[in-house]
């Protein structure tokens, strides 16, 4: 039998749990949050199916962080996960990206997190005429220039060059993620989600987010009730 078959028929086995249990503490270090769906991957894939694509995802975002940096990297797996249907990683995603722009610019992302929901009830073609609507501008440039490309070849296209087979391996690594991540995390509210960032890279700039998106939907009131 392969390591993980009938993993779902079976309960964890005392070594498994142990296994598990050192998984979320290093989530717990690493990130501050565990994983909801990991369990899940954990009963399906097995330990060394799951160690193997682990890594195999590890490698992937850090490939995509070196080409395109961590907030380009984020995007495309954001897209990826909408296009998939994972809420969970469409919400982590697109939360990592708006909390990464404003430690940049200090100024919000054009879409944000609470969106998401409404997003993964459009077709693809309506998703990237909003993308389009939302990434106005030379500032988005280059990040609407690797979406449309992720979704040309999402579509179909033919991988044609280096850039390509990056965005192909990422459309890959999260269509096998989403198959365990979608049945346990499909009707989670999106303060359920965490933004998918490490650690030191959500908590400085986490409370100024906030602060600056409830005065910005505050403000937002005030003009639609005027």
């Amino acid at each position: 039998m392969k390591d993980g078959e009938n993993a779902t028929l079976q309960p964890l086995s005392p070594i498994q749990r142990m296994i598990l249990a050192l998984y979320r503490r290093i989530e717990l270090a690493q990130y501050g949050f565990t994983l909801p769906f990991m369990e899940s991957m954990f009963r399906v894939r097995g330990y060394r199916g799951l160690f193997a694509m682990g890594d195999n995802l590890t490698r992937t975002i850090k490939a995509l962080e070196k080409r395109y940096g961590q907030l380009i990297a984020n995007l495309i797996l954001a897209w990826a996960g909408l296009w998939n249907g994972c809420r969970y990683c469409s919400i982590g995603h697109v939360y990592a990206v708006n909390l990464l722009h404003f430690r940049e610019t200090g100024r919000l992302y054009p879409i944000a997190e609470s969106e998401v929901p409404e997003l993964q009830e459009l077709t693809y073609p309506e998703l990237m005429e909003r993308l389009r609507h939302a990434l106005v501008g030379e500032e988005f440039a280059e990040q609407l220039q690797v979406i449309e490309r992720m979704f040309e070849l999402f579509s179909g296209a033919q991988v044609i060059s280096d850039d390509d087979r990056l965005l192909s391996k990422a459309l890959t690594c999260w269509a096998w993620l989403n198959e365990c991540t979608i049945p346990v995390t499909y009707d989670l509210e999106t303060s359920d989600v965490p933004a998918l960032l490490l650690k030191k890279d959500r908590e400085p700039v986490l409370n100024r987010y906030k602060a600056a998106r409830k005065a910005a939907a505050l403000n937002k009131e005030k003009v639609e009730t005027a």
